[in-house]
């Protein structure tokens, strides 16, 4: 990923790096490894978040964790956003009512950020807080679905699509997924993760047999949504069920999302994908009302 300032982005590094890795502490030797820095430069920039609290260093091991401060700023973030502990709260209920995978996210700009993500037994697909993936079909509909019109192009746009059929599809899409309060993602975790990988690129750097691989799971995706899914018998692959938090004024702050990746008939997508909406209805302000 391209970086205005590559000092400070070798800081956010350390940073997420020691806070993916929890309470297990790293040496100097691990950070610098995993993140591809001189120890020099690690070294450097963990002392100087050791002297402001942001990580400590055990003496003894020579080793580094969070520190502090930066846990109290995190605690004190936390209690100034309820809708996001209440997001959270939703998502374990949801993990424990479906057995399946569940997440939280949010949109920064492009971005799309995982807020919270509780795993399940055997969940092929596993995420931790602080990941992103980028907000481009086919990411992030139930965010793209509810915004105005120029941000749903752009959301389209940012795939790279140049097919006039497939960016029509796309646009059907969203309009399905809004009618119906959640989103269904027909995605396997391996194609989930190929796509990501893809669409990090520049689009100028995506091969034209990658742009058609692209292509073609844009089309599945959109074709499994222009499915009845009360009319519909065969089981579908569902990556995902989402559905829309909204802030009180109206704007989709949050999405909530279960992560089956299995085959589910229509009666159990509509059950599940219920069960999401009501959760995610239950925390925020109501839909507004369609334009």
């Amino acid at each position: 990923m391209s970086s205005w300032s590559p000092p400070t982005r070798r800081v956010v590094d350390v940073v997420e790096f020691l806070v993916q890795r929890g309470e297990q502490r790293c040496r100097l030797s691990d950070v610098a490894r995993e993140l591809d820095l001189n120890q020099a430069t690690a070294y450097a920039i963990l002392q100087e978040l050791c002297a402001g609290g942001w990580t400590t260093r055990d003496p003894s091991s020579k080793t580094f964790t969070i520190g502090p401060a930066f846990v109290a700023m995190a605690r004190q973030l936390d209690q100034t956003r309820p809708l996001t502990r209440s997001c959270s709260a939703a998502a374990q209920a949801l993990a424990g009512e479906t057995g399946f995978a569940a997440s939280v996210s949010e949109r920064l700009d492009d971005v799309l950020v995982v807020v919270d993500f509780v795993s399940a037994p055997d969940a092929p697909f596993r995420m931790s807080p602080g990941e992103q993936l980028p907000f481009a079909a086919p990411f992030g509909p139930c965010f793209a679905a509810w915004d105005v019109a120029e941000q749903r192009d752009h959301w389209v746009a940012r795939s790279g699509v140049e097919n006039a059929t497939l960016a029509a599809q796309l646009e059907d899409y969203l309009n399905a997924t809004r009618d119906r309060g959640f989103s269904v993602e027909r995605m396997s975790a391996p194609m989930a993760r190929t796509v990501q990988a893809m669409l990090q690129l520049h689009a100028e750097d995506v091969s034209d047999s990658m742009r058609a691989h692209i292509n073609g799971v844009l089309s599945e995706i959109t074709t499994a949504a222009a499915l009845s899914p009360d009319g519909q018998t065969a089981a579908l692959p569902v990556g995902a069920l989402t559905a829309p938090v909204f802030d009180r004024h109206g704007r989709v702050a949050l999405n909530v999302g279960v992560h089956p990746f299995r085959e589910l008939t229509a009666q159990q997508i509509l059950h599940i994908g219920g069960q999401v909406a009501r959760h995610a209805q239950a925390i925020g302000v109501a839909p507004p009302a369609p334009s």
